[in-house]
């Protein structure tokens, strides 16, 4: 089908559907970085992921003062690895937009892995019981701790992207310097357009962000090493990523380290920014200029390293003392001023106070305000209301990760990777079928031997052959069958109500926990319990009337059980 001008007609663009926002993201790569020099490539990235996690180090050395039991392990190789992360991300970028989908891909394995790298510093048997935890209640995976944790990753995202986008835009930007005619009027017209473009606020902007990150880290060190020696030495160096409540020595060697880094970050950016300058003015650069910038950066930054290790720090006021001065100076006007509003006061009213009569005149004070009586709302099942947001926090969680790991599954890198990822695969599915393998080997090996001893005890009972009750399931029409899923249901329910049956617990064990919760029906507690075990252990035949005295007793517990609830043990 064509048109009028013998031109193929094309085809309408394909509507875009309800869930295209949510459709996996391009990565698209918007800037060459090839054309870089190996420094740069090397230098850059360096400096930024050292400024981030030193000043991570700072803020969970601070933290810790405040909260000893904070979980911190496993915190800064996280953080470092995302600071690359976010690092390559920006690199492939010209503009810093937000693409919410590129960023949830790349952002939530390390939210995943942050919550799971403190355990392995912990005991063993803590993993499974916090896990337990969260299936139960998915609200307790969100606790302050980790909402810490996550907001510290997002200002290392931020501050990584941001501070590469703003050393990138310090260069010469695609398209800025164009070969044009001889004409004067197309050497004006570029000369016009390159002044339209800022080479100098993304690096004010770079240095304000750490330099302003260097004060408040300043702060953060100076309040946690309060009442310590102030002084430096080069070996605590190697104990700063250590985690735990540190010393004076160690938080201000923190400081002193990201502020070298932080300063060389910054000269290296005022330096791009002059080369680009000189660039765009047509003016020679010497192949040289950069490495004996980079030596006398060094040099500079070496000499005050030094100067900071050598001297001193005994005696000074840190920022926290100076702060306490000036709060106690402010202490003491304030007072002074609500003293003579006082007196103030006191000199006006006392002529009224006078003019009052005596005390006999006076009149009773008037009652004082009494609180409304407190409003007792009845207690309702909230249980279906609790399933239904457990469903819904773990079916968000669920999406979130399934959707970033099948981005990331699908844009592996190079064969290395997937050789890697199928040995993995091929390696969990080996440990599978060994561990199905064995359970039934055992299973068969039990049945074995349960066989050989019903066949060995002759003048034994027969055995009682009866199910296991499935905890939540309906009764059956044998009797003993009714008894026991009875009980199941009993069980089930005082789970939900917080009193879970602990393993090897007998019945009358259990018994005695319930009967404290459910002081007025002992009576069918106790009924049902004789029923159960009965049923459960006993060799005679179960009468009916002792199923329907089951049914009964059980009625009245299921109603009693609804207006309790008590923390679990």
């Amino acid at each position: 089908m064509t048109r009028s001008d013998g031109d193929p007609e094309r085809s309408a663009p394909r509507k875009r559907t309800r869930w295209f926002d949510f459709a996996l993201p391009e990565f698209h790569r918007e800037r060459n970085v090839a054309r870089r020099g190996g420094l740069a490539r090397a230098f850059e990235p360096a400096c930024i992921v050292l400024c981030v996690g030193l000043y991570t180090q700072g803020l969970l050395q601070f933290g810790l003062i405040f909260g000893p039991d904070w979980r911190v392990g496993g915190v800064l190789p996280v953080a470092l690895a995302l600071a690359v992360v976010a690092h390559r991300y920006a690199d492939r970028l010209t503009r810093p937009s937000v693409i919410w989908r590129e960023w949830i891909v790349l952002f939530v394995p390390f939210a995943v892995a942050v919550r799971l790298t403190p355990f392995l510093s912990l005991p063993a048997d803590t993993f499974s019981l916090e896990t337990g935890q969260w299936l139960s209640d998915p609200t307790a995976i969100f606790d302050i701790g980790y909402l810490l944790v996550l907001t510290v990753l997002v200002g290392v995202w931020l501050t990584s992207f941001h501070s590469t986008l703003d050393i990138a835009a310090a260069r010469i930007q695609t398209g800025e310097i164009v070969t044009s005619g001889p004409r004067p009027i197309d050497r004006a017209w570029d000369a016009d357009r390159v002044r339209t473009i800022d080479h100098t606020s993304p690096v004010r902007r770079l240095a304000r962000r750490f330099l302003g990150g260097g004060i408040a880290l300043a702060f953060c060190a100076s309040v946690t090493a309060l009442g310590a020696e102030q002084r430096l030495a080069p070996e605590v160096v190697i104990e700063l990523f250590l985690p735990g409540r540190p010393s004076s020595t160690l938080a201000y060697a923190n400081l002193m380290i990201y502020y070298v880094t932080a300063l060389l970050l910054v000269s290296y950016a005022v330096f791009v920014r002059d080369r680009t300058i000189w660039a765009l003015d047509n003016t020679w650069l010497s192949g040289a200029i950069g490495r004996h910038w980079m030596l006398s950066a060094c040099g500079l930054l070496t000499l005050a390293a030094c100067l900071a290790f050598v001297l001193p720090t005994e005696g000074l006021l840190s920022l926290s003392e100076v702060f306490l001065l000036l709060f106690g100076a402010l202490f003491q006007v304030a007072s002074s001023l609500i003293l003579i509003a006082y007196l103030i006061f006191w000199v006006v009213t006392y002529p009224l106070r006078l003019l009052s009569g005596s005390a006999e005149e006076i009149a009773a004070p008037a009652r004082g305000f009494e609180a409304p009586p407190t409003l007792v709302s009845p207690e309702s099942d909230t249980s279906l209301f609790d399933a239904a947001r457990t469903v819904a926090i773990w079916g968000v969680l669920g999406i979130a990760i399934l959707y970033s790991a099948s981005n990331l599954w699908t844009r592996r890198a190079g064969r290395g990777v997937g050789s890697l990822l199928a040995a993995v695969r091929s390696a969990l599915g080996a440990l599978i079928r060994a561990i199905v393998l064995l359970v039934s080997f055992a299973r068969r090996a039990g049945t074995v031997a349960m066989d050989a001893a019903r066949h060995a005890i002759r003048g034994g009972p027969d055995r009682v052959a009866c199910r296991r009750p499935v905890i939540g399931g309906r009764p059956g029409r044998e009797p003993r069958q009714t008894i026991i899923a009875l009980y199941g249901l009993l069980l089930a329910r005082a789970e939900r109500r917080g009193i879970v049956r602990r393993r090897h617990e007998t019945a009358i064990e259990f018994k005695s926990v319930l009967d404290p919760v459910v002081p007025d029906e002992v009576v069918p507690l106790s009924d049902l319990t004789e029923a159960f075990l009965v049923a459960r252990y006993g060799a005679a035949p179960v009468a009916e009337e002792r199923a329907r005295g089951a049914r009964s007793a059980w009625r009245r517990l299921q109603s009693a059980l609804v207006r309790v609830r008590v923390p679990r043990r």
